[in-house]
């Protein structure tokens, strides 16, 4: 078995390096994007050299992609038999993108607000303990979202300026938990298979509806169910409204979180930290919790107690 990138089997193969007499299964990943940027001269190039070292005539080729556009489709063609056989999993379903995924779009008036914005919507839908990939569209706006949203826990950033090793280092931190938040472009959309994420959030809509399906089907994997929540600008609802339409989806169309929705995301994940906390902490507090519950009553104590800890002491007031 060979498995490699188009680049290095074409490096090994011009070199005289590897050799393909006994391979008798050809199998590309991810057809659409590596045709897409640009790896048809090589796939083509490897082909070649593995139908003149082995039996040609024998040789399976498979293809696989989540996306297969109509240019896709004609170029595949060429490599393949004659007696082209295609496996469509989603073919007898109008929905094009994972069934367990919640779609949500919340509309932002302004760009500079969708940063504003994100700390509320991670707490709202998201929350300390759950895990979280942010997809932007540049590079720099995955560092703003890093240094300006002031999220309140780790996050990491993945885009094509970090050096492949430190990428490597950051998909199996985000892997093992290590950190909760992983902010993305498009390099984290494909290829990354975590059941544990439960929510994704886009800075904007792609302008690709087979980016969105990508980055949508990070979370709800493996039977779970899951979030993918869409920032928009006005500008931007045309490329909402045809990603419903191609997709075969519908938005739910959501405002940004209020102070109460906030406040009340802030308890729960409070509330999910208790069983986290081992039992030889308790001591200290006994006194304090007696002397709390003895002047507020129990409800109210713990009540009082949650509002301290989430830092929200003073009346409410609803954004507009």
């Amino acid at each position: 078995m060979v498995v490699g990138t188009p680049g290095r089997l074409l490096d090994l193969s011009e070199r005289g390096a590897i050799r393909f007499t006994e391979v008798r299964a050809f199998i590309l990943d991810e057809t659409d994007q590596m045709l897409d940027i640009g790896f048809q001269e090589h796939i083509e190039k490897i082909l070649e050299f593995i139908t003149q070292q082995c039996d040609a005539a024998k040789l399976q080729k498979i293809l696989f992609s989540a996306t297969i556009p109509e240019w896709v489709r004609g170029i595949a063609n060429k490599f393949m038999s004659k007696e082209v056989v295609t496996i469509d999993l989603v073919k007898n379903s109008n929905i094009q993108t994972t069934t367990t995924v919640e779609h949500l779009a919340l509309f932002v008036p302004q760009i500079n607000a969708k940063i504003d914005t994100m700390r509320d919507v991670h707490q709202v839908y998201g929350g300390s303990h759950s895990r979280v990939i942010i997809f932007t569209e540049t590079k720099q706006e995955a560092n703003d979202i890093m240094l300006k949203a002031n999220l309140k826990v780790e996050c990491q950033v993945l885009h094509g300026d970090i050096p492949q090793k430190q990428r490597e280092i950051t998909f199996e931190g985000f892997r093992q938990g290590q950190f909760k938040c992983l902010i993305a472009t498009n390099v984290a959309a494909r290829g990354l298979d975590i059941p544990e994420v439960d929510l994704i959030v886009q800075l904007g809509p792609p302008k690709d509806v087979e980016s969105y399906i990508h980055r949508s089907g990070r979370t709800a994997r493996a039977g779970r169910k899951g979030v993918c929540i869409t920032f928009y600008t006005r500008r931007q609802s045309e490329l909402i409204t045809r990603i419903e339409r191609i997709a075969k989806i519908t938005f739910k169309k959501v405002g940004a979180p209020q102070p109460d929705e906030i406040i009340e995301a802030a308890a729960k994940d409070i509330a999910t930290s208790f069983a986290t906390v081992h039992p030889d902490c308790l001591k200290p507090f006994a006194s304090t919790a007696d002397d709390l519950v003895a002047e507020f009553g129990q409800k109210q104590a713990l009540q009082r107690a949650l509002a301290i800890i989430s830092g929200n002491t003073q009346p409410i007031k609803q954004r507009s």
